[in-house]
């Protein structure tokens, strides 16, 4: 039986919404981060991370000309119903891999899933979620599992060029969990 799936432009704009939603986990984790090592408040972290549009919009006109509370940050993306960074993260990888099986014959769908996840993995100016994905289940799945029989994209020649930006990416995350392994000794 064939599978029935939306339109594509459908797929299109629900990965334009995961991108914001992964700038917006980005800028929350940047900030927490850089309120920890200052010390400080939110402010030093809104200063040098302007807050994406996606977050200013959720949290309304003022709000976003104040500083956040920490717990905000650990909050926010539960408010929208989605859980908290890793069941955000999951939720994301595992629409990634959804896309890269079910609209394995639609070159344009292929080829923004694996922008979403070279963005995702590698950032856009070094803030990538490489680390954290290495903790995911489906992140570990795909690395095991990363041929065409698993990934049928990779089986249509129409996507020959979309497999460097795939390997690539999935390198990069190997790279890393080998950085980690041999970093504690393991």
């Amino acid at each position: 039986a064939a599978t029935r799936r939306c339109d594509y432009r459908l797929e299109l704009a629900l990965l334009s919404f995961m991108d914001k939603l992964k700038q917006g986990l980005l800028y929350v984790d940047a900030a927490m981060e850089n309120e920890k090592e200052s010390g400080s408040s939110a402010e030093s972290a809104r200063s040098s991370h302007p807050m994406p549009q996606f977050l200013q919009s959720l949290l309304g006109p003022k709000r976003h000309q104040a500083s956040l509370p920490q717990e905000m940050y650990k909050g926010i993306f539960k408010r929208i119903g989605l859980g908290g960074h890793m069941d955000v993260l999951g939720i994301i990888m595992g629409k990634v891999l959804n896309n890269l099986k079910v609209w394995a014959d639609n070159a344009v769908l292929v080829k923004e899933t694996l922008v979403l996840l070279a963005t995702l993995v590698q950032g856009t100016a070094g803030e990538g979620a490489a680390r954290i994905l290495l903790d995911l289940e489906v992140t570990c799945n795909l690395l095991r599992q990363h041929t065409g029989e698993h990934v049928p994209f990779l089986s249509y020649p129409a996507n020959a060029r979309h497999r460097t930006t795939y390997y690539l990416t999935l390198t990069h995350l190997l790279a890393l969990h080998l950085e980690d392994a041999d970093a504690s000794g393991a």
